[in-house]
Formats: structure tokens, sequence, C-alpha cells
């Protein structure tokens, strides 16, 4: 992860040298080189690079062309393109070394976040490990990286680490990445929104034919407790039928009878009278 307040604060501390560039001339430009990428805390460059009076003084002076490639090694290279160069270049202070070497761990750490301590000192050409540890801390005091030393399975874990320069093809392959990563994201949102509308409609679907299934269903338990309604009533009306005739002919039965013994009764009650 490269942390921009780095970035930040040591592009403040190459302003000096800026306005140093701006007000010499000539041969003058490759002390100017130098002293920049001596100084402390100064790790990003491009605004010098870019000054018009160093551009100039590296096209007109062959003794200011070395420095200006060296700059350019600090700006987008490593250690290893300084060794592949060195007959080129100007020899590096201890100081500039460091601070190459710095550069260089930061450069290996955006592609990976554990580097053994066997990688480094490969890389680095550096041939123990109190060495190496030492450059590390050192690049932890001037706030280049943010890591740990794991002493027992001997590497750097990072957990951070300043921007560097960037060159402008590469500078343009990242604005192309970020270009392709927004198109591919608005497709994937509008994909989503597609699909957010298409699921939304089906759920109103599903909700009316459910509404609907619901309604068929009260109204056919209504229309059956209809029909059991009706065939109730029809049937009480034919028990009651049913029931009312028999009654009606006991009753009558009861009463013929009556009548009958009533009848004898009183003819009875006559013969008596006579005798």
């Amino acid at each position: 992860m490269n942390n921009p307040s780095l970035h930040l604060s040591t592009s403040q501390r190459l302003q000096p040298f800026i306005l140093q560039a701006n007000s010499v001339e000539g041969i003058a430009i490759s002390q100017v080189i130098s002293d920049c990428i001596s100084a402390p805390g100064v790790y990003v460059f491009t605004e010098l690079m870019e000054t018009p009076s160093v551009v100039k003084a590296s096209e007109r002076y062959y003794q200011v062309a070395p420095y200006y490639r060296l700059l350019r090694v600090f700006l987008y290279g490593d250690y290893k393109d300084y060794v592949a160069q060195k007959e080129m270049l100007p020899p590096l202070t201890p100081v500039q070394m460091t601070k190459l070497k710095h550069l260089t761990i930061v450069s290996l750490s955006e592609s990976r976040k554990t580097l053994s301590y066997q990688l480094l000192k490969e890389y680095l050409d550096i041939p123990t490990t109190r060495e190496l540890e030492d450059l590390i801390i050192d690049a932890f005091y001037n706030n280049v990286l943010r890591g740990k030393l794991d002493q027992r399975q001997q590497q750097l874990q990072v957990e951070g680490a300043m921007g560097r320069d960037q060159p402008i093809d590469k500078i343009r392959y990242s604005v192309q990445l970020l270009n392709a990563y927004s198109y591919s994201t608005s497709k994937l949102a509008h994909d989503l929104d597609k699909m957010v509308q298409i699921y939304q409609a089906g759920k109103l679907c599903h909700k009316k034919r459910m509404d609907q299934y619901h309604a068929n269903l009260s109204a056919t338990r209504r229309a059956v407790q209809r029909e059991e309604d009706a065939n109730i009533r029809q049937e009480m009306s034919k028990q009651k039928e049913k029931g009312g005739s028999s009654g009606r002919r006991d009753i009558v039965g009861e009463y013929n009878e009556y009548n009958y013994e009533s009848q004898e009764y009183i003819e009875r009650a006559g013969r008596s009278k006579k005798r």
C-alpha cells in the first residue's frame, strides 16, 4: 500500500532544489541534481527532471547528461538498473547508494508484501543480514517503508510504502486500467439495475398471481359454503316435512281411538239405564 502523505512530504522537500535549478545555468545543474539525490527525505524527483532549465542543460552540456540519466534512475529505476548502466553514470556516494537501495525495496514491495532476506541480499548486493536489517531500519526511520522484520523467518513484512515517481507511459497505462475498471463497474451497476428491475417486476407479477389465487380460493370457499348451507336447509326442510305428517297421523289415530272408546262407553251406559 502506497502512502500518499509520504509522497507529499518528500515532494515539499524537493521545492528548494527546483528553485535553485531555476536560478542557475549550464553545468551547475549537475551539482543541483547531485545535491538533490543526496538530500535527506527527498525521494521523488519528477518536478526537478521536468524543470526547463534542467532539461535544457542535459541536452546542451555533455557534463550534465550523465547526472540527468542518474536522476532518471532515481525516478524510475532501481539498484540493478544503476549497476547495468554504471559505466555511463556518475559514481554514487554512500548516502546516494543507501537512498537508491531504499527506493529499490519500495519497488520490490509493489509486487509482493513479504520479502525474504535472501532475495533482498542478492538483489541489493548486501553480504550480511546485519547490514540488510540496518538498511531496512533506516528506511523505516525515513518514512520510506512501514513494516516488520521477522528475524525468525528471515523476511520483511511490508505494511506500507511511499509512492514512487511513475513514467508517463506507465501513468497512461494506469489511466487506461482505471478507465477500463470504471467502464466495467458502470456496466456492472447497469446490469445490476436491470436485474433488480426484473426481480421487482417478477415479484409484482408473483404478488398479483398470489392475490388472484387467494381471491379465487376465497370465492370457491364461499360458493362451497353456500352450497353446503343450501343442502343443509333442504335436508332440514325434508326432515321437517317427514316428521310433521307422521305426527298428524298419530294424532288423528289417537283421536279416533278416543272417540270410539267414548261411543262404546255411551252405549253401555244407555243399556244399563234401560235395565
